[in-house]
């Protein structure tokens, strides 16, 4: 340790704080109508916690929702489970008349044979559990309830080194080995807690179960807790656990890591983990008659900060429309607190999207986009659903294609899809037919006003890497030619980099001005790069940046000053004659000049015949 300090304060942890999501519930009335009925039954759940966060001020939460009622533990990002019992009574005469003592000490002394009889070594997660005690009243949708984290009641425990920062106790070097060993862990489960060995020139992640063999210079834990004051409430257990199996260590340092990850430029960081050093306390409940008094506490205090019940009003939330919109927003703001803290949502939810195109692409990133919680959506394309479609394009099924047997509008079919995914969203189709320059199009009938804006970014368009403008893409192609012929993920990756690209440029504080991969102007979500190529049969993908073409056919000062001056007649000719671009910008001139410079001259005697007569 860096310091002494020889204190003989009591440590003091922070303890869990619940969080239940709306959908727990709904699913508990489903369980308590069709199965439990009147029967009041202990049921098997699953919690899950982490030791990954960017946002210190946040409490550390045990998450309980849909999931926690599956036979196995919904795997997430760095999220460790916590198996609880639930027991749900029938009356709130019950709820609030049980002997709540009794339960907790009765649940706690599964934690404690998983600690006597070795098992936690093995699989170090059965030291973190939790009891949930339940009253639904169905009539109203309220639910009452009470979450107790069990921990073994100990002497208290002091301190002989305050909690310090990783950084002031280890070198750079080590911290670096650290984090490299942190990023080597497949199985979580089995590091939640941990030995670790440390010199000057190695850092050793060890298993738990190691510590039979040799204590470790530390032992860790992954530590819910983002206080650089107080270390989780798993703490309690595992030091329960050392003084039962080692009470030769009892009164002796114990040097502890509480293992805090965070997220920087897409790696785990240890930076904010919190060391410290402890006395560790005796057992001095098992001192009377034997295991029977071992004592636990745990129960959770309530939002007035009382040990009490909470309770959940969802009467209105409980509508499965209402639900939805619920879960759907606490999805984003989970991933906001979790993991980008100045994630503007709000901007996200405004947001108006217009998608020309309702096919492979258009599908998949209308689906990403109700993902980010996109309102309104808007799609617009002239084409039906055809056989081929469903298996390409997410949006449509097989009945799509067989709609009055000439397969239904895809803009309105994608449109409707959109709804039955997530009933709240603004999704509207237009069938209506876009021009492409070079497919002819009848002469039009109406004139437009609107004048384009100048374009003030120096960075190139999308055409502005291409030396040739969009044709016909009908006439005179094979069947080849006028499908669309890739690998089928390739839709997938573009589509969710396009959504990906759009939404950290709209988080970014410049906007659609942002810089291309400017480190120091970054947007929440990162870097937002000009381009992006990518490679499939390489598995490879490059960030590109390019600067506009002066022969762009889409942006160049010729065609916006065109565009301007003649309106919808330069838009007449676009449609209508083939290579109009091209020519106006100069593109056939810069393609003749390159043809010619790849004409070489050929002797006589390989242009004539031996025998041809002058």
């Amino acid at each position: 340790m860096a310091q002494t300090t020889n204190t003989n304060e009591i440590l003091q942890f922070a303890s869990f704080t619940s969080y239940v999501e709306p959908s727990f519930w709904h699913k508990l009335s489903q369980l308590k109508l069709d199965i439990d009925k009147l029967e009041e039954k202990v049921r098997l759940i699953w919690g899950k916690y982490s030791s990954y966060t960017s946002n210190t001020s946040l409490k550390p939460s045990v998450f309980v929702d849909y999931s926690a009622y599956n036979d196995q533990f919904e795997e997430g990002n760095l999220q460790l489970p916590i198996k609880g019992q639930l027991l749900n009574l029938n009356t709130l005469e019950d709820f609030k008349s049980c002997d709540k003592t009794k339960l907790l000490n009765d649940y706690g002394q599964t934690i404690w044979e998983h600690i006597t009889s070795g098992k936690v070594f093995e699989n170090p997660t059965l030291l973190v559990s939790f009891l949930l005690l339940t009253h639904a009243d169905l009539k109203k949708y309220h639910f009452y309830y009470w979450f107790a984290f069990p921990a073994v009641k100990s002497v208290p425990t002091t301190y002989i080194n305050k909690p310090q920062n990783i950084s002031e106790v280890f070198s750079q070097r080590q911290l670096s080995l650290l984090e490299k060993a942190v990023q080597d862990v497949e199985d979580w489960n089995l590091y939640s807690a941990f030995l670790l060995d440390v010199d000057s020139e190695n850092v050793c992640l060890r298993l738990l179960r190691e510590i039979k063999t040799k204590l470790g210079h530390y032992v860790g834990f992954c530590d819910p807790s983002m206080s650089p004051e107080y270390p989780g409430w798993p703490l309690r257990n595992l030091l329960a656990l050392l003084a039962y199996h080692f009470p030769e260590l009892i009164g002796i340092e114990v040097n502890i890591i509480c293992l805090r990850l965070s997220l920087s430029k897409g790696i785990r960081t240890a930076n904010a983990s919190v060391v410290l050093s402890v006395k560790l306390p005796p057992l001095t409940e098992l001192s009377g008659s034997g295991e029977d008094t071992v004592k636990w506490i745990g129960w959770e205090r309530n939002d007035r900060g009382n040990f009490g019940p909470r309770l959940a009003d969802l009467a209105s939330s409980m509508n499965p429309l209402k639900l939805v919109e619920t879960s759907v927003d606490l999805n984003l703001k989970l991933m906001k607190w979790r993991l980008v803290p100045d994630l503007d949502l709000e901007c996200l939810k405004q947001l108006r999207c217009l998608l020309l195109g309702a096919g492979t692409l258009g599908c998949s990133v209308a689906r990403l986009l109700l993902a980010w919680g996109v309102g309104k959506i808007t799609l617009v394309d002239n084409g039906r659903v055809s056989y081929s479609n469903p298996v390409r394009q997410s949006l449509f099924t097989y009945k799509d294609s067989l709609y009055k047997g000439k397969g239904s509008h895809k803009a309105k079919a994608a449109a409707d899809a959109l709804k039955l995914i997530n009933p709240h969203i603004n999704a509207n189709g237009v069938n209506l037919s876009i021009p492409m320059p070079g497919h002819v199009i009848g002469e039009l009938l109406q004139n437009g006003d609107e004048n384009p804006q100048a374009l003030e970014a120096q960075l190139g368009c999308y055409f502005c890497n291409d030396v040739t403008a969009p044709g016909d893409s009908q006439r005179d192609r094979t069947l080849d030619q006028k499908c669309t012929v890739t690998r089928p993920g390739v839709s997938g990756i573009a589509s969710g980099l396009a959504v990906e690209l759009m939404v950290a440029t709209l988080q970014h504080p410049l906007g659609g001005k942002a810089p291309a991969i400017a480190e120091d102007e970054r947007s929440p979500l990162g870097t937002v790069p000009h381009s992006i190529r990518g490679f499939l049969s390489q598995w490879q993908q490059i960030s590109v940046t390019s600067h506009k073409f002066d022969r762009c056919i889409a942006c160049s000062e010729t065609v916006l000053k065109e565009f301007e001056v003649r309106n919808f007649e330069f838009l007449v000719d676009v449609f209508n004659t083939p290579n109009y671009l091209e020519d106006l910008t100069g593109l056939t001139a810069l393609k003749q000049e390159t043809n010619s410079d790849e004409v070489w001259e050929l002797s006589d005697s390989d242009m004539s015949d031996k025998n041809e007569g002058i």
